[in-house]
């Protein structure tokens, strides 16, 4: 399966990928247990509801309603959300428990409706302090238990997925984009519509990205556009030859590549370069 590359050094294959593994881990019993945990902590001390005069299993029934609404916004969006904030080296616990707290956010403002407008804010900050402890204990007990295949199933190397703190950037952007068994010395590169076909010494992989952006991810002055299609390392190429009166390109391997007329004498320039 080709991977899709969201930052330098973690690679996710796609947001429909991270969907699945999010949705599949919200319906864990686990999962199931926090948000039971949240329903009655929050009822114990007043959280997201804090009227006096409600009795307990009205408060525990309103809470229990307000976790399960955010058990299915979790569902919905919290995929699409770790998709966007990975890729920007964010750590996951950071998405999530900034997801939480808007929500939290959001409730409070909607249940200011039924406050006094003097303790509105008070209430406020109250409940955010406190759903962070819970939220937070939760976040850690949850990602701790799902580590494995979070980071198994989402990235290309585990060891360098933002689960818990930022990653270190990878120095060569396009070798983070490949498997740990094929990063090397990239020899050719060839377009496959919306993927490349990146060739190491290690072997082939494909990567979803453009061939003019992973040009631009190569070191400079290590190869050439040869045609729309293809770039090739410098010294990969063996001479200029042609086949029913088209120019094509030979490679050392003996592979034989189309060749853009504009680029004949270029290659030529560079064939005598190399061979002084």
């Amino acid at each position: 399966m080709a991977e899709r590359k969201n930052s330098v050094g973690t690679l996710i294959v796609s947001c429909e990928q991270v969907n699945l593994v999010i949705r599949k881990t919200m319906t864990h019993p686990l999962l199931f247990g926090i948000f039971i945990y949240a329903a009655f902590a929050e009822t114990i001390f007043g959280i997201r509801v804090p009227i006096a005069d409600l009795p307990f299993m009205l408060h525990l029934a309103i809470n229990s309603g307000i976790a399960g609404m955010n058990m299915f916004i979790l569902y919905a969006f919290l995929g699409t959300l770790v998709h966007a904030g990975v890729g920007r080296n964010i750590p996951m616990i950071a998405i999530i428990f900034s997801f939480v707290l808007f929500i939290g956010v959001i409730e409070m403002s909607m249940l200011s409706l039924f406050m006094n407008g003097g303790v509105v804010l008070a209430n406020l900050l109250n409940c955010l302090f406190q759903l962070s402890v819970i939220s937070g204990f939760a976040e850690i007990l949850a990602l701790g238990y799902f580590k494995a295949m979070l980071t198994n199933r989402l990235a290309v190397d585990p060891g360098n997925f933002p689960l818990f703190f930022p990653v270190r950037r990878s120095k060569s952007v396009l070798q983070a984009r490949l498997p740990r068994d094929k990063r090397g010395a990239v020899l050719r590169v060839e377009a496959l519509g919306q993927y490349v076909a990146i060739y190491t010494d290690m072997g082939r992989t494909e990567v979803r990205l453009s061939l003019k952006d992973a040009i631009a991810e190569l070191p400079k002055n290590a190869g050439t556009q040869v045609h729309r299609s293809h770039w090739v390392r410098h010294d990969q190429i063996d001479a200029v030859v042609y086949q029913n009166g088209n120019p094509r390109l030979r490679l050392v391997t003996e592979e034989v590549l189309p060749l853009g007329r504009k680029m004949v004498e270029p290659i030529k320039n560079i064939l005598d370069a190399s061979a002084e």
